[in-house]
Protein backbone atom coordinates (compact mmCIF):
# COMPACT_ATOMS: atom_id res chain seq x y z
CA UNK A 1 0.00 0.00 0.00
CA UNK A 2 1.40 3.33 -1.04
CA UNK A 3 1.58 6.21 1.49
CA UNK A 4 -0.20 9.25 0.17
CA UNK A 5 1.20 12.50 1.60
CA UNK A 6 -1.57 14.44 -0.05
CA UNK A 7 -4.23 12.73 2.08
CA UNK A 8 -2.44 13.93 5.27
CA UNK A 9 -2.35 17.48 3.90
CA UNK A 10 -5.96 17.35 2.78
CA UNK A 11 -6.91 16.84 6.43
CA UNK A 12 -5.17 20.10 7.30
CA UNK A 13 -1.86 18.63 8.40
CA UNK A 14 -2.27 18.74 12.14
CA UNK A 15 -5.95 17.87 12.11
CA UNK A 16 -5.11 14.16 12.09
CA UNK A 17 -2.84 14.69 15.05
CA UNK A 18 -5.65 16.51 16.85
CA UNK A 19 -7.98 13.54 16.39
CA UNK A 20 -5.24 11.25 17.64
CA UNK A 21 -4.88 13.35 20.78
CA UNK A 22 -8.64 13.39 21.31
CA UNK A 23 -8.63 9.60 21.03
CA UNK A 24 -5.79 9.38 23.52
CA UNK A 25 -7.68 11.59 25.94
CA UNK A 26 -10.70 9.35 25.59
CA UNK A 27 -8.63 6.29 26.45
CA UNK A 28 -7.03 8.05 29.40
CA UNK A 29 -10.41 9.22 30.71
CA UNK A 30 -11.60 5.60 30.79
CA UNK A 31 -8.81 4.69 33.22
CA UNK A 32 -9.98 3.59 36.69
CA UNK A 33 -9.03 6.68 38.70
CA UNK A 34 -10.99 9.50 40.23
CA UNK A 35 -10.35 13.09 39.26
CA UNK A 36 -11.03 15.45 42.12
CA UNK A 37 -12.30 18.97 41.56
CA UNK A 38 -10.11 21.93 42.46
CA UNK A 39 -11.21 22.97 45.97
CA UNK A 40 -9.57 26.39 45.66
CA UNK A 41 -11.54 27.05 42.49
CA UNK A 42 -14.75 25.95 44.23
CA UNK A 43 -14.07 28.41 47.05
CA UNK A 44 -13.29 31.19 44.55
CA UNK A 45 -16.60 30.60 42.73
CA UNK A 46 -18.51 30.57 46.04
CA UNK A 47 -16.85 33.87 47.03
CA UNK A 48 -17.69 35.30 43.59
CA UNK A 49 -21.35 34.47 44.09
CA UNK A 50 -21.39 35.66 47.71
CA UNK A 51 -20.03 39.03 46.58
CA UNK A 52 -23.10 39.48 44.42
CA UNK A 53 -25.61 39.00 47.24
CA UNK A 54 -26.57 42.43 48.53
CA UNK A 55 -25.98 43.05 52.21
CA UNK A 56 -27.62 45.70 54.38
CA UNK A 57 -25.55 48.43 52.66
CA UNK A 58 -26.00 47.11 49.14
CA UNK A 59 -23.10 46.00 46.96
CA UNK A 60 -19.80 47.89 46.93
CA UNK A 61 -18.77 47.30 43.31
CA UNK A 62 -15.39 49.01 43.71
CA UNK A 63 -14.33 46.36 46.24
CA UNK A 64 -15.91 43.50 44.31
CA UNK A 65 -14.15 44.56 41.10
CA UNK A 66 -10.77 44.18 42.82
CA UNK A 67 -11.69 40.76 44.22
CA UNK A 68 -13.01 39.69 40.79
CA UNK A 69 -9.66 40.61 39.22
CA UNK A 70 -7.83 38.48 41.76
CA UNK A 71 -10.11 35.51 41.13
CA UNK A 72 -9.63 35.79 37.36
CA UNK A 73 -5.86 35.87 37.84
CA UNK A 74 -6.19 32.73 39.95
CA UNK A 75 -8.14 30.94 37.21
CA UNK A 76 -5.53 31.88 34.63
CA UNK A 77 -2.79 30.54 36.92
CA UNK A 78 -4.59 27.24 37.58
CA UNK A 79 -5.21 26.63 33.87
CA UNK A 80 -1.60 26.12 32.62
CA UNK A 81 -0.79 24.05 35.70
CA UNK A 82 -3.53 21.59 34.75
CA UNK A 83 -5.51 22.31 37.90
CA UNK A 84 -8.80 22.85 36.06
CA UNK A 85 -9.82 19.26 35.37
CA UNK A 86 -13.46 18.43 35.95
CA UNK A 87 -16.76 19.65 34.59
CA UNK A 88 -17.31 21.36 37.95
CA UNK A 89 -13.92 23.09 37.67
CA UNK A 90 -14.68 24.37 34.17
CA UNK A 91 -18.12 25.57 35.29
CA UNK A 92 -16.60 27.42 38.27
CA UNK A 93 -13.97 28.98 36.01
CA UNK A 94 -16.69 30.07 33.58
CA UNK A 95 -18.66 31.79 36.35
CA UNK A 96 -15.56 33.67 37.49
CA UNK A 97 -14.51 34.70 33.98
CA UNK A 98 -18.08 35.73 33.14
CA UNK A 99 -17.66 38.61 35.57
CA UNK A 100 -14.61 39.92 33.71
CA UNK A 101 -14.30 43.27 32.07
CA UNK A 102 -12.79 42.39 28.68
CA UNK A 103 -13.65 40.49 25.52
CA UNK A 104 -10.84 38.06 26.41
CA UNK A 105 -12.57 37.30 29.72
CA UNK A 106 -15.87 36.71 27.89
CA UNK A 107 -14.15 34.37 25.43
CA UNK A 108 -12.59 32.41 28.27
CA UNK A 109 -15.97 32.20 30.02
CA UNK A 110 -17.50 30.76 26.84
CA UNK A 111 -14.66 28.27 26.39
CA UNK A 112 -14.87 27.11 30.01
CA UNK A 113 -18.67 26.86 29.93
CA UNK A 114 -18.58 24.88 26.69
CA UNK A 115 -16.08 22.43 28.18
CA UNK A 116 -18.17 22.12 31.34
CA UNK A 117 -21.24 21.27 29.26
CA UNK A 118 -19.26 18.73 27.21
CA UNK A 119 -17.82 17.03 30.27
CA UNK A 120 -21.17 16.88 32.07
CA UNK A 121 -23.97 17.00 29.46
CA UNK A 122 -26.67 16.43 32.08
CA UNK A 123 -25.69 19.58 33.99
CA UNK A 124 -28.28 22.19 33.01
CA UNK A 125 -26.33 25.04 34.64
CA UNK A 126 -23.36 24.39 32.34
CA UNK A 127 -25.54 24.66 29.25
CA UNK A 128 -27.14 27.82 30.64
CA UNK A 129 -23.71 29.31 31.35
CA UNK A 130 -22.69 28.52 27.78
CA UNK A 131 -25.67 30.51 26.49
CA UNK A 132 -25.08 33.38 28.93
CA UNK A 133 -21.39 33.61 28.10
CA UNK A 134 -22.13 33.52 24.37
CA UNK A 135 -24.62 36.36 24.87
CA UNK A 136 -22.08 38.32 26.88
CA UNK A 137 -19.44 37.84 24.22
CA UNK A 138 -21.79 39.11 21.51
CA UNK A 139 -22.66 42.16 23.61
CA UNK A 140 -19.00 42.95 24.34
CA UNK A 141 -17.79 42.80 20.75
Amino acid sequence: MRHNKRSWLSWGGCAGLGWLLIGACTVVSAAPFVVVSNEGLSRAEAADQADRRPGPNGIDWSRITLRDQGRRRGVMQWLPRGEIRTGQDYFNAAVIMQHGDSVKDARMALAFATLAAQLDPARVEARQMTAMSWDRLLEDQ
